[in-house]
């Protein structure tokens, strides 16, 4: 959840991790990857929208909406994201 200031600035985000879903720190089969998870969801809290350069499909990139593999933020991501401003 991200809260905005009257301007549209983000001023707080929380990030919550449902106890429901399996979780793994190893990439274990089964079971999401905490640290990719918690990667893609502090890009949102920073600002960066989901990557969807279905030409190149690199479900790598961290900002994939689907994520897959990505642990850390790319250039990839940068770049599709700067590319907003």
């Amino acid at each position: 959840m991200i809260a905005y200031d009257e301007q549209g600035n983000p001023v707080e985000a929380d990030i919550r991790f449902n106890t429901d879903f399996k979780w793994s720190t190893t990439g274990a089969s089964g079971a999401y990857d905490i640290q990719s998870v918690a990667a893609h969801e502090i890009g949102h809290a920073i600002q960066f929208d989901h990557v969807t350069n279905s030409s190149k499909h690199d479900h790598t990139l961290v900002m994939w909406p689907c994520l897959t593999s990505g642990r850390k933020l790319g250039r990839g991501d940068a770049l599709a994201n700067n590319s907003h401003y």
